[in-house]
């Protein structure tokens, strides 16, 4: 599933263009992988919300957040994350986070989760 860019008129008649954020999923024995792309923040973490809601997650099952395609993240996001997180742990499902770039971890670190939240490395990007 991806999501494009959204478009609407202003009060003037000028087109604005929103940002873009975009979501692929996969499954493959037991791991659900979420590739999240551009802006995560507070118009976007329903669509974020929404896929993981229907994903199956128990004690055979894990999660990875890929964070490497994020432009911005705001403390929504973070946020979402944490509470995904938290779903994780209440249905016993793994949960891990790929980093993302810099400006994007930096916001991480500056919330101190860093040491709270489980990141791979990025190395295993290459892998998926």
């Amino acid at each position: 599933m991806s999501v494009g860019a959204e478009t609407e008129l202003d009060a003037v008649g000028s087109e604005r263009v929103f940002p873009t954020f975009g979501l692929h999923q996969t499954s493959s024995d037991g791991e659900h992988v979420l590739v999240l792309a551009g802006e995560l923040d507070l118009g976007s973490v329903s669509r974020l919300g929404e896929a993981v809601a229907n994903l199956p997650m128990n004690h055979t099952t894990s999660l990875l957040l890929d964070l490497h395609e994020l432009t911005f993240i705001d403390c929504a996001g973070i946020e979402a994350i944490v509470a995904i997180q938290d779903l994780c742990s209440q249905r016993r499902c793994g949960f891990s986070l790929v980093p993302g770039r810099a400006h994007v971890r930096r916001l991480f670190d500056l919330c101190e989760l860093t040491d709270q939240l489980c990141f791979r490395n990025d190395d295993l990007r290459a892998a998926l």
